[in-house]
């Protein structure tokens, strides 16, 4: 499919959109009697497809495997194919990330934030990048703009969170932990971010709650066992702390 004519690849993709019209009644045609070419031409152009979008699929496996070099590569290829592939920059921010490759992460979410300007998601991920970075006052900035667009998004005010903390505000960033905590009670990190605020803040009590739920969360965690051994000693429980 991938060496034919740009004309029949155009039609092959017609089709594919006309035969999920006709499976979703929109025609009011019966799928069972349909010609037999049509559907051959809907299976030709549903592998048209994914022969277009093979960069895309082999970068995503390989960021599955972690193997980071290639997924980079083949992603590279696949917004070459397609510029507006927002798939492909996503899925490279993550890749970057990965990598380390902080810059590259925050010119990615950038990409897709110009191309959907509301979505959380892109904000509070760059603001995260921006945070790992070092520059807290375009993290707060992102973070803020992610809890604009959507108030409910969990992970903005972990990040928002996450910022404070670093600055010292300790009050602000238990109430964003706090409201990170509510809007998603599984999020470990959230518990962990509060946990460590609390420390902070002496309250010991509140502490050792938030660290054994973030435990209990994600069990294989070493910052909350150390961090919960360290508040245990400052109570002067040296058994529990050195359990």
């Amino acid at each position: 499919v991938a060496g034919e004519p740009a004309q029949k690849r155009d039609i092959a993709d017609g089709l594919v959109h006309l035969m999920r019209a006709v499976k979703d009644g929109c025609l009011g045609w019966d799928p069972v009697n349909l010609d037999p070419d049509l559907k051959l031409l809907e299976q030709e152009a549903q592998y048209g497809q994914l022969v277009r979008r093979s960069s895309f699929y082999r970068g995503l496996e390989y960021f599955r495997r972690k193997d980071y070099t290639r997924a980079a590569s083949a992603l590279a290829s696949a917004i070459k194919q397609n510029s507006y592939d927002k798939e492909a920059y996503y899925t490279r921010a993550r890749v970057r990330e990965a990598q380390n490759d902080l810059d590259g992460a925050i010119e990615d979410y950038t990409s897709l934030l110009m191309m959907d300007p509301k979505r959380a998601e892109f904000f509070a991920r760059r603001g995260a990048a921006y945070l790992q970075k070092g520059d807290v006052k375009r993290a707060e900035q992102d973070c803020g703009r992610a809890i604009e667009v959507d108030p409910r998004y969990a992970i903005a005010y972990r990040c928002r969170g996450d910022g404070l903390r670093k600055t010292d505000q300790l009050k602000r960033a238990l109430e964003a932990y706090t409201e990170a905590v509510r809007l998603d009670p599984v999020d470990f990190r959230a518990r962990l971010g509060r946990a460590q605020v609390r420390a902070s803040l002496n309250d010991w009590d509140g502490a050792i709650s938030d660290y054994t739920e973030s435990l209990r969360l994600d069990p294989k965690d070493a910052a909350a066992y150390n961090g919960r051994g360290l508040v245990y000693m400052h109570k002067g429980d040296l058994d529990r702390a050195l359990r």
